[in-house]
């Protein structure tokens, strides 16, 4: 877990790759690409539906201690 990763093995010896922030930030990208594609007017149903699902599944989530939903909040 991020948890973990962050308590016991985050130093350098160790190289710790976090998965979860990876899909996180990973999702973050997608709803940044999706908002800034709607900004100027491309607009399609799947592109706002698929920023739409992102949001809801990452808006209240934390990991490791970064509040992911604040983040996308930027990009609403």
């Amino acid at each position: 877990s991020s948890e973990e990763i962050n308590n016991s093995f985050n130093q350098d010896e160790y190289s710790p790759v976090d998965g979860e922030i990876l899909k996180a930030c990973d999702r973050l990208a997608a709803y940044i690409e999706a908002a800034l594609s709607i900004e100027p007017g491309v607009v399609s149903r799947h592109l706002k539906d698929d920023k739409e699902s992102i949001y809801r599944e990452w808006k209240d989530k934390s990991i490791a201690g970064i509040h992911f939903g604040q983040i996308f909040d930027c990009f609403k």
